[in-house]
Parts: structure tokens; C-alpha cells; sequence
């Protein structure tokens, strides 16, 4: 009975120390406490920690036991290939944003803005009309 209480205890310190908004850099995830960080449906978000090597290793060890297995099966090329489609959903997939940073894609910033060399029509309209430095002031 001791044990069950005491993980019980434990579970429940976690629970209040992520409600406080405490940094856990010791666990797989952590919650954003912050005004910035915090979605405006006020639910919590959660950010992911970066993977060690260790994992990468248990991930390609994982990869290569399926591979081997799935060859034995003689569906060797049908497996590459939704690993390879699966792998490119995780390794591109946007996750979270830190505070201020801005997308890629304009139209999920706020109002529009644009990442420093996004092409833009507009500029390159200018650009063709008025030269390359017609934006800049003198110096």
C-alpha cells in the first residue's frame, strides 16, 4: 500500500509542477506557461525537447529490425516506402513556433508578414520599374 501511495504522490507533484509552469528539462515535454507561448483557446502547449543521439539510435535500430522483418515477409519495398512517407510527415512537420517567430508561409503569420527573401510580386514589380534600390534610402 506504501508503494501505491507514494507513486501516487510522485504523479501528483509532476502535475503540480507543470501547472506552476515550471521548466522540466529532464522530461520528454514541457509545458509553455507563457502569455506568447500560450494558444488563445487556453489550453496548454505542448514543446517537444529536442532528440538525443540515443534516440536517433533506438529509432535507426527499430527502422532496421522492421526493414529485415518485413524483406523476410517479402514486403520489403512496400515498407520503405510508408517509412519513407512517414519520415518525411516527422522530419518536415512545422511542430511549435518559439514566440515572435514567423512561418514560412506568410498567410499563417500575423497580418501577412512575409520572412526576409520571400519572393514577393510586388517588389519585383517595383524592382522593374523604378531599379533595384528604389526601396532603400540614400545613403
Amino acid at each position: 500500500m506504501g508503494k501505491s501511495a507514494d507513486i501516487k504522490r510522485r504523479l501528483e507533484q509532476q502535475r503540480q509542477h507543470r501547472q506552476d509552469g515550471a521548466d522540466n528539462e529532464g522530461t520528454p515535454t514541457a509545458v509553455a506557461s507563457s502569455p506568447q507561448a500560450a494558444p488563445s483557446s487556453g489550453t496548454h502547449r505542448t514543446v517537444s525537447a529536442p532528440l538525443s543521439k540515443l534516440d536517433y539510435a533506438l529509432y535507426a535500430t527499430i527502422y532496421i529490425t522492421l526493414q529485415l522483418l518485413f524483406n523476410y515477409l517479402e514486403l520489403g519495398a512496400a515498407f520503405f516506402c510508408v517509412a519513407g512517407c512517414v519520415f518525411m510527415y516527422i522530419f518536415t512537420s512545422e511542430g511549435q513556433r518559439r514566440p515572435g517567430e514567423l512561418s514560412p508561409y506568410s498567410v499563417f503569420n500575423k497580418d501577412f508578414q512575409a520572412i526576409q527573401g520571400t519572393f514577393d510580386a510586388a517588389k519585383m514589380e517595383r524592382e522593374m520599374r523604378y531599379g533595384m534600390y528604389a526601396n532603400q534610402a540614400p545613403a
